[in-house]
């Protein structure tokens, strides 16, 4: 059966003509013509390839139906015949694989899969392994292996090691940010689909943790989202990151420090190996341990009730953006606040109990806390705003008028402050401090809790040393960056009272 090309081939094999295929595709029949007359390349990108794939495997002709599954098992041997969505990607494949002519009947092609040679290992497999490289190729190995994760039954859990195998801000890309976003945006979407994802992190930057806890918060605060970590691998300058979903398929990205241009991604589908890379990742998740713990925003009770736990009387605490209506409204002035919005006497205790260890845990040790000034400037645009910590601790919408917000800033300006206790006001974006959505508040060596109630599903915290301190750090140098003036009790005051003059 004389052949032109590896479509033809087939065709020929399943006596499918042109005109069939154009006509059940949609496909123009010039085009599936010169196709199969090698007059115009096939490519692997063309959408027209995967769906022509699928109709030859589910080609119902007596005796034929084998047809493509024998060029498969010649072709890739370690395909999973289990997996609809690999053999359509293998045919595919195949089909638009420049060989240099057609196939022999019967053979997989040039290749036969992995090792060109003929050589079969005596103890092992040939297998077939995709090589990208780069930062260009880090970029098509991460799609490609994401598109191959989304298809896979829900159900699964999707594990990634990194220990620096992939560089998350290249310094071309400006803020830093389109590897990561697009990549959290591939997570959700995965997640969403009723998978679950563990990330354990190796490389974790004991000095600045928050430099990864920030980029990644989006991902960390969704739910399906587990964080641990790890200590580092080794102590040379080899570093890899791995994805892996069991029995689907496994990414593999390597690096040497001292050639960062020259990274490898390698994308695993066979079951053999995918295999040994999932039971390389849940081998160190057993010696990890939790960088960061989350409960749903519902619960935020639980947050604060583990907040009350873990802070120590006396040490520092710094904290930026805490809600207000819990720092500083009096008794009474929460009390009308939540009986307005019809919260029951067992809900009042509960923002009462809060209200009161935000208290106690600030005014019994030294403490800087930094609030947002663009947030009071929003709060006073209208009659009334939501207070979301209240709504979460409630579990229905509170809301907090002009008149309440004023008698809370009075009591701001009522309480004593020195240099070493403050609460101080400054405009976040003005002085460009990022991220200036969040609710963070931490002590030093004990405690951190982070959250956004408006944004993200759940709130985190943190015990862990390394974590904890690292924030601490973060807030001290960020409360220590504020111009010498914002910090001044006079000043703030001044700034407090031209709200709570405002008509």
């Amino acid at each position: 059966m004389a052949s032109d090309s590896r479509l033809d081939y087939l065709m020929k094999a399943l006596d499918i003509s042109g005109k069939t295929l154009s006509g059940e595709l949609k496909i123009d029949e010039t085009t599936v013509s010169k196709w199969r007359k090698n007059q115009r390349r096939l490519t692997f990108k063309n959408r027209h390839a995967a769906r022509m794939a699928e109709y030859f495997l589910d080609s119902e002709m007596e005796g034929k139906r084998q047809v493509a599954a024998g060029i498969l098992k010649g072709y890739k041997a370690d395909l999973n015949f289990e997996s609809r969505r690999q053999k359509i990607e293998a045919l595919a494949l195949w089909l638009t694989e420049e060989t240099g002519g057609p196939p022999t009947p019967g053979a997989g092609g040039s290749d036969s899969g992995a090792a060109g040679d003929g050589f079969a290992p005596a103890s092992g497999y040939n297998t077939c392994v995709h090589v990208f490289t780069g930062e260009a190729g880090v970029d098509e190995a991460l799609d490609y292996f994401m598109r191959q994760a989304l298809a896979a039954p829900p159900g699964r859990t999707l594990y990634v090691v990194d220990y620096n195998g992939i560089d998350w801000a290249p310094a071309e890309e400006g803020d830093g940010q389109r590897r990561v976003n697009g990549s959290v945006e591939l997570f959700k979407t995965f997640i969403e689909k009723g998978q679950k994802f563990v990330i354990i992190d190796c490389n974790t930057d004991l000095y600045k943790p928050y430099t990864a806890i920030f980029r990644w918060l989006r991902l960390y605060l969704t739910g399906g989202v587990e964080v641990l970590t790890h200590p580092a691998l080794s102590q040379d300058k080899n570093y890899f990151i791995t994805f892996v979903l069991r029995d689907e398929i496994a990414l593999h990205c390597v690096h040497d420090a001292d050639y960062p241009d020259r990274r490898h991604c390698l994308i695993f589908k066979n079951k053999e190996t995918v295999n040994h890379h999932a039971r390389a990742a849940e081998s160190i998740l057993k010696s990890s341990k939790k960088l960061v713990e989350t409960v749903e925003n519902e619960s935020l009770a639980e947050l604060f009730e583990v907040m009350e736990r873990q802070l120590r009387p006396g040490r520092p605490v710094c904290a930026m953006n805490p809600p207000l209506s819990l720092l500083a409204a009096g008794p009474e002035t929460l009390e009308e606040i939540l009986s307005a919005a019809g919260a029951s006497r067992e809900e009042t205790v509960v923002c009462l109990n809060v209200r009161e260890m935000f208290e106690k845990s600030l005014c019994s040790c030294e403490h800087a806390v930094l609030v947002d000034l663009d947030a009071l400037d929003r709060a006073f645009t209208a009659d009334e705003v939501v207070d979301r910590a209240l709504s979460a601790l409630c579990r229905r919408e509170v809301r907090v008028t002009q008149d309440q917000t004023r008698r809370i800033l009075e009591k701001i300006i009522e309480r004593k402050s020195g240099p070493e206790s403050s609460a101080n006001f400054v405009s976040f974006s003005d002085l460009g401090i990022t991220p200036n959505n969040l609710s963070i508040m931490a002590q030093d060596d004990a405690f951190l809790s982070v959250w956004d109630l408006e944004k993200y599903q759940k709130s985190m915290y943190s015990a862990n040393v390394d974590v904890v301190s690292g924030f601490y750090r973060f807030l001290r140098l960020t409360w220590e960056s504020i111009p010498g003036i914002c910090k001044e009790t006079d000043w703030r005051n001044k700034q407090l009272k031209r709200y709570i003059e405002t008509d």
